[in-house]
């Protein structure tokens, strides 16, 4: 009821037209307010959106991945743990989302990094890379190459650097470029590798 009444009071303050008080439109306020750097504003926003409509699994995905992402940097085990519940309901309702998948993994990958114990997540982040990669997304794929990276596996790393950029994925990524491959710190490990470097010339070779 609290988050309903705040939202009339946006909206008869003028903040928030009333027409825009869809679920799918309060997304798209706690977007802009996260770029914006409004963390609190963010998180409002995700909340309304799920008050809205209990169905939409975006607005819990992005809602989880910044609950976690705070919860992680701020040491908050409570906050990060509400996160991952966040992400367990956006799977229930869209489990064939990829995006569901990596971002949980992501965020696991970051609380792994942050307390130094990647070890304590690495199969559970490899399941979620890994149902994302099944799902035909390319962001699977090289969430999976990144991280072998930072494992130091360079052996894997290639293989699925080389599958990101080899198979025909259903969901691709433009994103996923040389340029981002030559600076990413992820994957800084394999990057001197000679097969990396081929892996470069093959599927972005340089203009003549």
């Amino acid at each position: 009821m609290r988050i309903y009444l705040i939202a009339i009071i946006l909206v008869m303050s003028g903040i928030v037209n009333a027409q825009s008080l869809t679920s799918e439109d309060w997304v798209k306020i706690a977007d802009d307010k996260l770029k914006n750097n409004d963390i609190s504003g963010a998180i409002f926003g995700y909340e309304i959106a799920t008050k809205m409509d209990t169905l939409n699994s975006e607005a819990y995905r992005k809602w989880g991945s910044l609950l976690a992402h705070v919860g992680t940097f701020e040491s908050n085990d409570e906050k990060f743990t509400d996160g991952i519940e966040k992400f367990r309901t956006a799977v229930r309702l869209n489990p064939s989302k990829a995006s569901n998948y990596y971002e949980w993994g992501n965020a696991l990958l970051k609380e792994g990094r942050y307390k130094d114990d990647l070890d304590a997540y690495k199969q559970e982040i490899l399941q979620k890379f890994n149902t994302a990669e099944a799902l035909s997304d390319q962001v699977g794929a090289y969430c999976l190459a990144s991280f072998y990276s930072i494992m130091k596996d360079k052996k894997n790393s290639l293989k699925w650097l080389d599958t990101t950029l080899s198979k025909d994925y259903t969901v691709k990524d433009k994103r996923i470029n040389r340029r981002l491959l030559e600076h990413d710190p992820n994957l800084v490990n394999v990057r001197q590798d000679n097969k990396f470097e081929k892996l470069l010339d093959t599927y972005f070779p340089s203009p003549q």
